[in-house]
């Protein structure tokens, strides 16, 4: 016997127990929202009162649900000293008759396959077409248990125009259930994280109403308004561009530039790496020679992945070259892989800071999920970059 109940956020307790079809867990970031999603799926494989109980867990791409779902579920077995029967062939966890399944939305026939099950968690729906989602809503029809299914979602809230504020929140759906939280109902959100989300309100006001506040909000000052995606990368070396983190994602991207055109693929974007994982990582690519701009504030994790055998070099960095790379960026048509799911939202992020009066300060970005933006910048400026005067005479232009 195990009980979790010292560990659920208190907001989250109604989640707990609400039947809903479909059970929306949506607002801020830091909120906690995924956790507890986790946390009531992992009861319902342990309930001893129930038996053969089939859960799905999606996500749109499979990189990302590896990265999140998968590692929170292994996580609260470990620590609830549960010990699971793991494949990751199938990518499946089983605890007696319960199992847990992952899939994402990378291959349909993954989709069309689930059958009889009770519960589905969505991570991120927003990633997902409303297609997408009628098609997953439809594999909802195992057994009753405890007399009811249910799709939970959790999300941020992005574009107000999309279709799940269209369907779920700007129409009352007798079938749903509609839970909103921020940051400050997570009691276990370290105080970084709380000044990082509070500090937003000073540096855009949209991106804290999103962030920090959960709320569908239009972003104003898009620094990369324009951008297409694509299916796959065109032919070409390219280069990559390296971001460091640890708490926050290191992030890589591949990079291709054809003319006047800008390629992106997101090869890496993960927490928690030390250095030698992220070189372990990094060697599954099959990067071969081709050349990385890494960030040079890093020269120690340079160096040692030089002496590792990657084609590794600092990016070019000084005054005003954070506005400087933002140019050369800007200076190509952008267009990124659809599988990018962390690089898109970035970009659908990136904006500027602005003032007292609500007006853009051109030149300086707010510095909030930006780590594939970063990667990309290095890359470029470093490799692509014009010099200080050739920006100045273009601006006097």
């Amino acid at each position: 016997m195990i009980s979790i109940t010292n560990d659920i956020n208190e907001a989250f307790k109604r989640a707990f127990v609400s039947e809903a079809r479909y059970l929306h867990m949506y607002g801020s970031a830091g909120a906690g929202k995924s956790y507890a999603a986790a946390q009531k799926l992992l009861i319902n494989t342990c309930n001893p009162n129930i038996q053969n109980n089939k859960l799905y867990i999606i996500r749109k791409s499979f990189p990302s649900l590896r990265r999140t779902c998968w590692e929170m579920i292994d996580g609260l077995y470990k620590k609830y000293k549960l010990h699971p029967y793991v494949n990751k062939t199938s990518w499946e966890m089983a605890y007696k008759s319960n199992r847990i399944m992952f899939s994402s939305l990378d291959d349909y026939n993954k989709i069309m396959s689930i059958t009889d099950v009770n519960k589905i968690w969505i991570e991120e729906p927003t990633d997902l077409t409303e297609t997408e989602f009628n098609m997953i809503d439809m594999r909802l029809r195992g057994e009753e248990v405890f007399g009811y299914r249910q799709i939970i979602l959790t999300y941020n809230p992005i574009n107000p125009n999309h279709w799940l504020k269209k369907r779920f929140h700007d129409v009352k759906d007798p079938k749903a259930e509609v839970l909103h939280y921020t940051y400050r109902d997570n009691k276990y959100l370290d105080k970084d994280s709380v000044e990082l989300l509070e500090g937003l309100k000073e540096k855009n006001y949209y991106l804290w109403k999103i962030y920090a506040e959960g709320q569908w909000e239009k972003l104003e000052g898009l620094i990369f308004p324009e951008y297409t995606l694509i299916d796959d990368m065109p032919d070409g070396e390219g280069i990559y561009g390296l971001d460091y983190g640890f708490t926050e994602p290191s992030a890589l991207n591949h990079i291709i530039i054809n003319e006047n055109n800008l390629y992106i693929d997101e090869i890496l974007y993960e927490t928690n790496l030390t250095n030698n994982q992220l070189i372990e990582r990094m060697r599954t690519f099959n990067m071969g020679r081709r050349k990385i701009i890494a960030d040079c504030a890093e020269p120690n994790r340079i160096e040692e992945m030089h002496k590792a055998g990657f084609n590794i070099h600092p990016c070019k960095k000084g005054q005003d070259s954070v506005r400087y790379s933002i140019d050369s960026v800007k200076n190509y048509k952008i267009h990124i892989t659809k599988r990018s799911i962390n690089t898109i939202k970035e970009f659908q992020g990136y904006v500027w800071q602005r003032d007292k009066n609500d007006k853009a300060l051109d030149g300086v970005p707010v510095d909030f999920n930006n780590h594939s933006v970063d990667s990309t910048r290095y890359a470029v400026y470093t490799t692509k970059g014009k010099s200080k005067l050739y920006f100045a005479i273009a601006r006097k232009k």
